[in-house]
Parts: C-alpha cells; structure tokens; sequence
C-alpha cells in the first residue's frame, strides 16, 4: 500500500513496527529554500537522525534502517561527497557515547570498501563498540543500492552453483535473502519517505517485497520537528535551565519577555545571561533565523549553561556572529574570530531583526 500524508504524525498511530527504513530525502532542497548552502541541510539532517534514533528507541522498534549515501551519490560534485564523508564520520564519532547509553547497536550494509579511510574507521569504531548492545538496532545504508546487492548475491550463487557447493534447483527466496547485505535482519514493515518523491530510488528493493510504503513532503531535516520529536528534546534541554518549565513558559518567551524588535538589539544586552538562552533556545525551538546575533553571551551564565551554549553554537547549521571578550568561548566555538579597534568603527542605528 503506498499512501501520501502532508506530515508523519499518522506513523504514530499505527501500532509499533518491527523494522523501519527511512529514505532521508530533501536536505539539500531544504537549505536552498533558506538561501543556504546544501550543507547545511545535511549538517541539520544529523539533527533529525539523533532524534528519530531516540524516538524509534523509546517506541520499542527493534530496527531502524536509514538509507544515508547510495552508489548514485557518489556522481555527486567531489566537493558534496567530501564533505557528506566527512560530516558523517564526525556525526558518527560524536555519537557513539549517546549510542552506547541508550544501548543502540551500529550495523552497516553497503560497500565499506569503498568508502575514504577516516569515513571507514569511524564506522568500524562505533560498529565495535556497541557491538554487545541490545537494544535498537540502527542500521546504516552507506554506498549502498539495491541492485547492487542483489547482482551480488546472484554472483554469489552462480559462483557457488559453478563449484558444485549448490544446485540451481536448491536457489529460492532464502537462498537469496541470506545472501544480502540484510542477511539475518527482519524485512522492513514499514518505509517512510521524506521529501516527496513517491519512489523508491534504488532502497530495498527485495526487502520491501510486503513493506507499507509512506511518504511526507516534509523534508528530512525538519521531520523530527513536524512529529513532535525534535521539541521534546529541546523542552528537556529548557527545563535543565533554572527550573524553566519549557512546554509551559516557551510559548509565552517571544512575547513575556517583553522584547520589541525595533529596538531588540538594544533590549538584547539588558537580558540576564540566563535570559540570553531562554532566547536562543526560543530562536532553535520556533523559527529558523538566518543568523542569530549574540553580544556577550556568557556573562551570568555559570559553567554549565556556558558549557551547553558551546555545544549548542558548535552543531548549530546556521550562521552566528558573536561579540565577545571572553576569547576561550570565541576559540571554541567560532570558525573565524576578528580583532576590532573600535575606534575604527562606524556606528548606525538600524532595525536588528533577531528573530
């Protein structure tokens, strides 16, 4: 059955699958429809990826299987595939202890061998590390296509029938099956699709013999947001701030505080420091700014908050420019700091759009 929803949120209602495979489509879309780079859908996407790893988690789903570079991506220009190696060996790197917490074990199907070094061992590292997890079982679908190993079990055959170790009478769906990259894992009971396309470009293809098949138009990294998931690890994150009851005080921020945007940027530097991430988690949790501007961030904030501020700052996928003289905060979160003689500079009075 292939079905078209506007959001995911039905999957919630259907009762809890064994396996779910998921194409993670329109990261790049995603980003151009913000004016961005394709990058920073792919960086937001890793985002998505944690939280849905959670979610399926905390569901009780047994195997999530996340289509994330095909054999197609690599006719990518060199500068996309580079850096889609890179951000996943880092993604997987950062990952690995949250991993192993919430007892989730990395299985990969695909080409290994193809991939760049650092992508390979980064892989084989979280792959050895939660190899005695038992819980989730993620499943990452890198240089992977369906005919691709479906030509290779059939070479895996003919070889074998070829040496007299089977007879081509013996060869049926089993036969094949074993002989897949999904060797040992159930077929997906469910396929979801973000992005729109109502195909299933070259993803499972044997395996989603009897798979329901869903698709969204949402894009990938805005997916979690639409099913709730994204949010609720944020009003965690709200509610680890002085006691500030996220779901019911985050509504009411944009306006309880009694920000006006015609003079925000002024009204900005008058906040607490606590206040100053009260709004940041706002921006993250409410809309997608373009650049978020932050004047003295870490003043009153005690080392904790500083501590989630720098890791906040450093996965965030957008553009921040911060004004600061706390040069440890600006070394560990910047990619590029300039040194400015304020006698230098102009001052105008303009309209700062925060939000």
């Amino acid at each position: 059955m292939t079905q078209k929803a506007d959001n995911a949120t039905a999957a919630a209602q259907m009762p809890v699958p064994r396996h779910v495979a998921i194409i993670m489509d329109g990261n790049g879309r995603w980003a151009e429809n913000r004016g961005l780079e394709r990058s920073a859908g792919h960086v937001r996407g890793v985002d998505s990826v944690r939280n849905i790893t959670r979610a399926a988690s905390d569901m009780g789903i047994g195997w999530l299987t996340l289509y994330a570079f095909s054999t197609e991506n690599w006719n990518r220009p060199q500068y996309e595939v580079d850096m889609l190696m890179h951000l996943m060996a880092k993604a997987i790197e950062n990952e690995t202890p949250e991993m192993l917490r919430n007892n989730v074990r990395l299985t990969v199907i695909g080409d290994m061998e193809s991939l760049p070094e650092e992508t390979r061992a980064c892989l084989q590292r979280c792959i050895d590390a939660t190899a005695h997890d038992t819980g989730l079982n993620m499943v990452l679908a890198i240089s992977y296509s369906a005919r691709w190993e479906i030509t290779r079990a059939a070479r895996m055959l003919a070889d074998e029938a070829a040496r007299g170790l089977i007879s081509p009478a013996d060869i049926d769906d089993e036969a094949i099956s074993s002989r897949l990259s999904t060797a040992g894992m159930p077929d997906p009971d469910l396929l979801i699709r973000t992005g729109g396309e109502m195909r299933l470009s070259n993803f499972l293809l044997w395996q989603m013999a009897y798979g329901e098949l869903y698709v969204t138009d949402t894009y990938w990294p805005d997916f979690s947001e639409e099913d709730g998931m994204r949010a609720a690890v944020l009003e965690e994150e709200f509610a680890e701030l002085n006691g500030w009851e996220a779901e019911s005080d985050a509504s009411k921020l944009v306006q309880g505080l009694g920000l006006d945007e015609s003079v925000l940027y002024e009204q900005m530097s008058s906040l607490s420091g606590s206040q100053k991430v009260k709004v940041l988690l706002a921006q993250a949790l409410f809309g997608s700014p373009d650049i978020i501007l932050l004047d003295e961030p870490t003043n009153d904030l005690d080392i904790a908050a500083v501590k989630w501020l720098e890791d906040f700052l450093t996965e965030y996928f957008g553009t921040v420019i911060v004004v600061s003289h706390d040069r440890h905060f600006l070394n560990n979160v910047c990619t590029r700091i300039v040194d400015i003689d304020y006698s230098e500079i102009k001052m105008y009075v303009g309209n700062y759009e925060f939000w």
